[in-house]
């Protein structure tokens, strides 16, 4: 219909032209919200790093940031693995985003490793045209970035206790020649690795001579020499012990019987610099080591409870 005002002839357009004309100017407003310019990989995790060591059933924040990625909307999928990212397994996809820096409350599982892993996907939405008149408008998602951690440790909270092993009995000593001692005796452990065999000779320290395998009765030492000082020999069984934190005890702690230092990476470290009659013992056969030492050194707060004879370890330190 056309109407004259005037000098001035207006248009009113009616029925298909008006849905034309509205398509084309929706898809001139929203279309630009589609050319969107990807995060780099790699550039969107910030916290786990990789480092990290975290317990199970303990709750830790996933921290990302997503900057440079824009669309109709974004979400974002988290993804865990607990063989350095050779496969995972979902934590939550399709989070919606809203605002930057991100992070997600994480409820660390029962799963054990050195290896874990988390992965960072975002996705973004966009819309797109087929070019035609009227154009065709159709939504797309793409990934706008992703990345991951380093490795990191999970951690049982229940530590994997060691075992007490029985000590050999009826240890014998018999001189074969003059440079072989024949050693027997009775195994009475039923948990051994090895047995550790050792040796020294007067007032000196013990020090191992060799490993045997367990189940092990006898050994044959050779090659000494003839001296007037008899060697004394001590058969200790060996088996592993599973550390509470796999992966946490980086720090080398080495002990001496009698002594009031020991060794903490290498370095000679007084066990108690007040008390240096604090030293490792053996007591019926049991190695008795100080317990406030060991727990400082690991990055532990020991504490003692005078009233309820009660030994407190909190890991980590407060």
């Amino acid at each position: 219909m056309l109407r004259v005002k005037g000098s001035v002839m207006a248009v009113r357009p009616r029925g298909r032209m008006t849905k034309w004309l509205v398509i084309m100017v929706a898809a001139l407003l929203i279309l630009p919200l589609g050319w969107v310019a990807p995060a780099a990989a790699g550039s969107l995790l910030t916290v786990p790093a990789g480092g990290e060591s975290w317990f199970v059933g303990t709750v830790h924040n996933i921290t990302w940031n997503y900057a440079g990625i824009t669309g109709l909307t974004n979400t974002v999928d988290l993804d865990f693995s607990t063989d350095s990212g050779n496969t995972w397994s979902s934590i939550e996809h399709d989070l919606q985003l809203a605002g930057q820096p991100q992070q997600y409350a994480w409820t660390v599982p029962n799963a054990s490793t050195t290896h874990a892993r988390i992965k960072i996907t975002v996705n973004y939405t966009i819309l797109s045209s087929s070019g035609g008149f009227p154009p065709s408008i159709t939504t797309t998602t793409e990934v706008g970035g992703f990345g991951q951690s380093g490795d990191f440790t999970i951690a049982a909270l229940v530590p994997s206790l060691p075992v007490y092993l029985k000590a050999p009995t009826d240890l014998t000593a018999a001189a074969a020649s003059s440079s072989e001692i024949d050693l027997a005796w009775k195994d009475n452990a039923s948990n051994e690795t090895v047995y550790n065999i050792e040796r020294k000779s007067g007032s000196g320290n013990y020090a191992v001579v060799t490993q045997v395998a367990a189940n092990t009765t006898s050994y044959k030492n050779t090659g000494l020499s003839a001296s007037a000082t008899t060697p004394l020999f001590h058969i200790t069984p060996i088996t592993p012990i599973t550390p509470v934190i796999p992966g946490l005890f980086s720090t080398v702690l080495k002990f001496y019987i009698g002594q009031s230092a020991a060794k903490v990476n290498g370095a000679s470290v007084p066990i108690d610099a007040n008390n240096p009659g604090v030293t490792p013992v053996i007591v019926n056969g049991r190695t008795i080591l100080p317990l406030r030492f060991i727990g400082e050194q690991l990055g532990c707060q020991v504490d003692w409870d005078q009233a309820q004879q009660l030994v407190t370890v909190t890991y980590p330190k407060p």
